[in-house]
């Protein structure tokens, strides 16, 4: 795949906006859509069709997150979407609908955009390897330096978390945004310490800044956490590939994960 496939998310996406048409979307895509004025963004990844793989917290069904769905009546392109994957032809079962356990990966799902988005508005694209003054310019959890890979692979991980879970949901380790840029990199942190998330680790960073000394100078430090914390320009990641993730996760090992993966240093 030549750079121009690549660079695709970096070159479709505006300083000012991130706001993507449905018309744009293509399967391989990390799209986000904001909730609540803006104050966090939920994100997943665009199968194709219509469709959406996301990771969220709580006991969920493997088609449709319950709490979208309180009364457990799925929106018509869901129900369709949950026949399709049933269907033998396509080696499902009935089973595949029952709820997980939340403690093992239960959280990742497929549903329609209609219930990915849930009211909330528009769909903005996640950018991908570019450059640092544009990082700085933009809103924490919109963009990242670190280069994604062809939306095959993309695809590949996304389909194969959610026939086989990922790991407990934790809103500051394994959020959806931690979540979607693994499909889009294959890299995990090493330290455990941190997820990927620059949505979280942003407003983490800015608002200790800000609680210490509200000045120009806090703004700068702030600015300069996040980009150091940012997956493209890290040292401690490490790709994965997702057939061993699950088995790394469950170790709980740094040395594991660097065993099994391959140092991430093509920045």
């Amino acid at each position: 795949m030549d750079g121009g496939d690549m660079n695709r998310d970096r070159d479709r996406v505006r300083l000012l906006s991130n706001r993507i048409e449905r018309s744009e979307l293509k399967p391989g895509d990390h799209i986000y859509t904001w909730r609540i004025a803006y104050s966090y963004a939920h994100h997943g990844i665009y199968v194709g069709d219509n469709k959406v793989i996301h990771f969220t917290g709580g006991k969920v069904t493997k088609f449709l997150p319950s709490r979208f769905h309180p009364a457990s009546a799925y929106c018509q392109a869901c129900a369709e979407i949950k026949r399709q994957h049933e269907s033998p032809a396509n080696g499902g079962s009935a089973k595949e609908a029952d709820i997980r356990d939340s403690s093992h990966g239960a959280g990742v799902c497929i549903t329609c955009l209609d219930c990915f988005v849930h009211n909330w508005g528009h769909l903005y694209l996640y950018a991908y390897e570019v450059s640092t003054k544009f990082f700085l310019g933009k809103m924490h959890g919109t963009c990242t330096m670190a280069r994604a890979d062809p939306p095959e692979k993309v695809l590949h991980r996304a389909f194969y978390l959610l026939k086989h879970g990922y790991v407990k949901y934790d809103l500051f380790k394994h959020n959806c945004e931690d979540f979607s840029i693994y499909c889009k990199t294959e890299l995990v942190i090493q330290s455990y310490i941190a997820g990927l998330s620059n949505q979280i680790q942003g407003k983490i960073s800015h608002a200790m800044y800000m609680a210490a000394d509200n000045s120009i100078m806090s703004h700068i430090m702030s600015e300069i956490d996040r980009y150091k914390s940012d997956i493209g320009v890290r040292k401690d990641a490490t790709r994965v590939p997702v057939e061993k993730l699950l088995k790394a996760y469950e170790q709980k090992s740094a040395c594991i994960v660097g065993c099994l993966g391959r140092a991430y240093v093509d920045h």
